[in-house]
């Protein structure tokens, strides 16, 4: 019976097992973020608050014990230059799991492993290196719905010329006609569906 035995095994043996942990942990370290399972997620995550707690030292011991359990050499730089001098004041929950949806085919949860506060820093070093970070605040007037105030905004941002510094015109675009779209795309896909069935 396997009482009181918390790790995973992932079908594998236990070289393999330990070669995907550091692995996952390592790309974690390089890459700040990973997408993979969500029972994978769970068990890098503790490795990865493991690795941040020892790197928190930062004395010699630490940095020998991180480099033999990380596999490349960039991840234990990184991890004692940037990721422990920014989690400092962090008693613990170094990383975080998002869940990003199901995947398709086998409806899987598909969550994304990241450090906590890896958003802000990414934002900061954007405008450091001359990045433009653009807020938009729109103000409603007195019995104003939220559509005519999307028009008036779009209107305002196409006479300032910064509707073209955005990305697309999707922003603008209503809710209810996204909706309206993908029951569209919907009736065409089953519409397909009952043709290739009656095929058959």
């Amino acid at each position: 019976m396997r009482h009181q035995r918390v790790a995973k095994k992932f079908g594998r043996s236990t070289k393999h097992r330990k070669m995907l942990m550091r692995s996952l942990v390592t790309n974690l370290i390089l890459a700040e973020s990973i997408k993979t399972t969500l029972p994978k997620a769970k068990e890098a995550r503790k490795d990865a608050d493991r690795i941040v707690t020892v790197a928190k030292k930062g004395d010699l011991a630490a940095r020998r014990l991180a480099a033999s359990r990380l596999v490349e050499p960039k991840a234990v730089q990184k991890l004692f230059d940037k990721i422990a001098p920014a989690m400092k004041d962090r008693k613990g929950g170094y990383t975080r799991i998002v869940k990003l949806g199901t995947r398709r085919g086998d409806a899987d949860v598909r969550p994304s492993v990241g450090h906590r506060g890896r958003g802000r820093g990414a934002r900061e070093r954007r405008a450091g290196e001359g990045g433009e970070i653009m807020a938009i605040v729109l103000k409603l007037k007195k019995g104003e719905s939220v559509e005519r105030g999307l028009k008036r905004l779009k209107r305002v941002l196409d006479k300032e010329g910064l509707i073209k510094k955005l990305r697309d015109d999707r922003y603008f675009e209503k809710p209810c006609v996204k909706a309206r779209k993908k029951s569209q795309r919907a009736r065409i896909r089953n519409r397909s569906r009952r043709g290739r069935m009656e095929l058959n």
